[in-house]
């Protein structure tokens, strides 16, 4: 008797096992057709930011610990404000910085942000406070 009620239970736990759904890992990175358009500003946006430096981590909503990223771009000037933009990505967590020059104040200036993409078919206009 003992044989067939573990068979019956091995059967049963393997079905449910066998049940569960796991959802897929979304992967953030190159490889979709998103777009995150930044616009680095400081003191209220009134300020330019020169010289300005955005650095992204993919699969992140926090700055990493040894500064490193996945990608970066020189901001330029559009319009009196300093823009950059990273393409092609895919839907996940991100982690954006910036760091720049403030001329009105003599300092320099860097924030960071985690954003999230949900659609990959979007441009994304984002600003990005540079403090102290």
């Amino acid at each position: 008797m003992r044989c067939p009620l573990v068979t019956l239970l091995l059967g049963i736990s393997l079905f449910f096992v066998a049940c569960k759904r796991e959802e897929p890992l979304v992967l953030a990175g190159k490889g979709g057709n998103a777009t995150l358009r930044i616009t680095a500003v400081h003191g209220g946006g009134a300020e330019a930011i020169e010289d300005a430096m955005l650095y992204i981590k993919y699969n992140s909503k926090d700055k990493p610990a040894d500064d490193r990223y996945d990608d970066s771009v020189a901001c330029n000037i559009v319009d009196d404000k300093s823009m950059g933009a990273f393409t092609d990505l895919k839907k996940g967590d991100y982690y954006i910085f910036g760091t720049g020059y403030n001329p009105d104040h003599g300092d320099i200036v860097k924030g960071g942000l985690p954003y999230t993409i949900d659609d990959e078919n979007m441009v994304y206009n984002i600003t990005l406070n540079l403090g102290h």
